[in-house]
């Protein structure tokens, strides 16, 4: 005899009881990243990120990116200037790699041996791109994500933001533009728990 569904819940809606002998069971067989892992590596009312509608990449705070950067949070990520290899020479964020915009727009090998060990990596790893101003960041993240790779973040304000707020985390010549006005070395506003810990990469 064919049992009738539930009244009010459509097909796929019904959920099994959970027992609670085997909550702490996980599944043998690696399925590779997914939400689950995500959620459960990552509390999304903590992790100080921001996102936009019609954006294929996530923002960072220049507040999170500092305590990466400090050690203050522990996280492995890729730090890439996007931005010409010669502004990169004069001035750039601690342990960042110079990764120019134009490496994105060859037909091959436009991927570095390091970002092919951080792409799609989440939440183990992740890659953080920056410029100037975000403009060329925001390009490079899009072209990032449409040549497959959906773990990168862009870093709110870029190197123009984040020196006049952390210029002892600046290697080089701080731009002027860049300089706070009221001559702090730091501006801690819009802070908040910073993510969970993962593991930090060795800085070079």
């Amino acid at each position: 005899m064919q049992r009738k569904p539930h009244a009010g819940l459509k097909p796929g809606e019904k959920r099994v009881p959970q027992n609670p002998k085997f909550a702490d069971v996980r599944p043998q067989v690696d399925s590779g990243f997914n939400e689950l892992k995500f959620n459960e590596k990552f509390d999304l009312s903590k992790l100080n990120i921001r996102f936009r509608r019609d954006e294929n990449f996530r923002r960072l705070k220049t507040t999170t990116l500092a305590r990466f950067l400090s050690g203050e949070d522990e996280c492995d990520f890729l730090l890439l200037d996007m931005r010409d290899a010669e502004d990169y020479q004069v001035c750039h964020l601690n342990s960042a790699m110079s990764y120019p915009l134009p490496m994105l727009h060859r037909s091959v090998n436009n991927f570095t041996i390091e970002i092919l060990s951080y792409a799609n990596k989440e939440p183990e790893r992740i890659i953080i791109v920056y410029d100037s101003d975000e403009r060329i960041a925001t390009q490079g993240a899009n072209l990032f994500f449409e040549k497959g790779t959906d773990n990168v973040f862009v870093l709110t304000g870029g190197l123009n933001k984040f020196a006049a707020e952390f210029p002892e985390l600046v290697e080089g010549e701080v731009p002027q533009r860049a300089r706070s006005p009221t001559g702090s070395t730091r501006s801690r506003g819009g802070g908040g728990a910073g993510p969970p810990a993962a593991m930090r990469k060795e800085k070079r």
